[in-house]
């Protein structure tokens, strides 16, 4: 194998790469690199992912090699972007990588050594499918796809909750598209309604949250490409894929069942309040600064047209940390008095790119919704969040 191509071509695909491979096994270092046509091909994987990606090259001879990704990384990161760079494949299964006045050699794997492929699935020991999309597939749009991961993506439960479900649930129907999630605190929904035709029967499936942030930086990478704006989508009974031009992006699914999200939807309110999003965002990050670190309590008074936020922090001593401010508010009714994580809220505000949203809120002891009212239309964005005690 031999070819030249530019740094940030190169580099652009290797950092994709990067956050799929697992840092707990050593092995899993290895990329393996392949001439396919006149492009230069790259397979990384872990335990729950892989990566199939692409980027043009000028081919000498073809050939494969597995190497050392974040070494081959963290070198040409060193080197201006357009840069152009010899990379060839010794007999003794050394990458060779030659640039004007430097020659640097990376021992590797001979590339028919390299065992492409995900792991067995922990709960069969079944061995896993070849790593290709399946016959049967559907096209989304990719900027529908891209909305849903970001309106979502931060309600997945992490690795260190209790929540059994770590990742969000993949809607695919004939009419609409879109995800939902929660980590047991809050729940996001995202839908946005399709021509019908679009998808032939209805689809859905749990994705992890590592896989979500794996495709949304590619899906964002696509964008910077300009490349086309669909997604190939399919699903068979262990893995999802997910495939545009130059990428394919194969995760394992989850087990278990998404919660039955439509019955957790509050529905009767006390207090309906239009807020605007530049005068509430710093208010409730400046108050938040002297709430406790593990609940980010914020308390709420509601009460003469005006919002009062205030957080505390008691200390070893008497002394206490605490801090209020006030904003006014379109609100006649009886006093409300709440409490509610003010990272959580913060969340919502950094989708929320309109100037206005929607605070929805019942009792000190029942979930409010919030929404966006400049939506765009057929979009349905709801942020279920759960009180807490203050």
């Amino acid at each position: 194998m031999e070819l030249t191509a530019r740094v940030q071509a190169l580099v652009a695909e290797l950092q994709l790469a990067d956050a799929i491979i697992d840092r707990d096994q050593p092995r899993n270092d290895l990329i393996h690199l392949e001439v396919v046509g006149d492009s230069l091909q790259f397979t990384s994987q872990g335990h729950s992912l892989l990566l199939r990606t692409t980027c043009p090259v000028e081919v000498v001879s073809g050939g494969a090699i597995a190497v050392p990704m974040r070494r081959l990384l963290a070198y040409l990161q060193l080197f201006p972007a357009d840069t152009e760079m010899r990379i060839a494949a010794t007999e003794t299964d050394t990458a060779k990588v030659t640039l004007v006045r430097s020659e640097t050699r990376i021992p590797g794997l001979a590339g028919e050594s390299y065992d492409v492929g995900l792991e067995p699935r922990l709960d069969t020991g079944q061995p896993a499918p070849a790593e290709m999309m399946p016959e049967e597939s559907v096209e989304l749009p990719a900027d529908l796809l891209l909305a849903a991961l970001n309106h979502t993506i931060f309600s997945v439960a992490d690795e260190q909750s209790h929540y059994t479900i770590e990742g969000a649930q993949l809607i695919v129907h004939r009419d609409k598209i879109g995800m939902v999630s929660t980590d047991g605190h809050r729940l996001s929904l995202y839908l946005r309604q399709v021509s019908a035709g679009t998808v032939q029967e209805d689809l859905q499936c749990l994705i992890s949250r590592k896989a979500m942030s794996e495709l949304k930086r590619i899906l964002e990478q696509c964008e910077d490409d300009d490349e086309p704006s669909r997604v190939e989508f399919a699903v068979d009974e262990r893995q999802i894929y997910f495939q545009t031009p130059r990428r394919l992006l194969v995760s394992q699914r989850l087990g278990g069942r998404f919660p039955e999200y439509n019955r957790v939807m509050p529905k009767e309110f006390n207090a309906t309040l239009d807020l605007d999003k530049e005068t509430f965002a710093p208010v409730l990050r400046r108050v938040s600064l002297f709430s406790e670190r593990r609940s980010s309590a914020v308390r709420f008074d509601i009460e003469n047209g005006e919002m009062k936020m205030q957080a505390q922090v008691f200390g070893d001593d008497a002394d206490m940390l605490h801090s209020e401010e006030s904003i006014s508010v379109d609100y006649a009714g009886d006093p409300i008095r709440v409490g509610f994580n003010a990272r959580y809220i913060l969340d919502f505000m950094q989708i929320c790119t309109g100037g206005a949203f929607r605070l929805h809120i019942g009792d000190p002891r029942s979930a409010a919704l919030m929404e966006i009212p400049d939506k765009d239309p057929g979009t349905d964005y709801r942020y279920v969040l759960m009180p807490i005690r203050v």
